[in-house]
């Protein structure tokens, strides 16, 4: 399971090519990445009420064919792995139009976080803290094992 994220590549995101500037991208796999939250009911926002946050552990870029102003970029974004400890999310870039079972995305990459208390930054366990997260991160990965299977035979 994907969640679909519409990002409009803006003027100030390019550099002196006419591209993306590399660093542009973190920011839409984290707009992509909350958006993922909300979408399964758990939106960032209310998380950092209940005084928790989620950094950023590491973050994994791969290049390929550019963006560029004026495009409109769909960002995919899903759980890849999970442990009541660390969730790791992977995103995929096209524009509007390619299909994300053929064409060769414009980026790839991948982040890791935790959960840790607002208060004193101590890491904090999913399992004991927002078990429904993890269970509902575990579900979209089962979910990504089926179709991958399903696709598979």
């Amino acid at each position: 399971m994907e969640f679909k994220t519409t990002i409009e590549v803006r003027y100030s995101e390019t550099d002196a090519m006419g591209i993306v500037y590399h660093a542009n991208y973190l920011p839409w796999f984290e707009i992509a990445r909350t958006h993922l939250l909300q979408e399964i009911g758990f939106p960032y926002a209310q998380m950092e009420t209940q005084g928790y946050l989620s950094p950023v552990l590491s973050v994994n870029v791969e290049y390929g064919l550019p963006c560029r102003y004026g495009d409109t970029a769909v960002v995919y974004t899903t759980v890849a792995k999970t442990t009541p400890v660390r969730t790791e999310y992977s995103y995929r870039v096209f524009l509007e139009g390619e299909d994300p079972e053929t064409a060769r995305p414009r980026v790839t990459g991948s982040s890791t976080h935790c959960l840790v208390d607002a208060q004193d930054f101590k890491p904090l366990s999913l399992k004991r803290t927002m078990p429904e997260l993890l269970d509902a991160y575990k579900r979209i990965i089962a979910d990504n094992e089926a179709a991958s299977k399903g696709a598979d035979d």
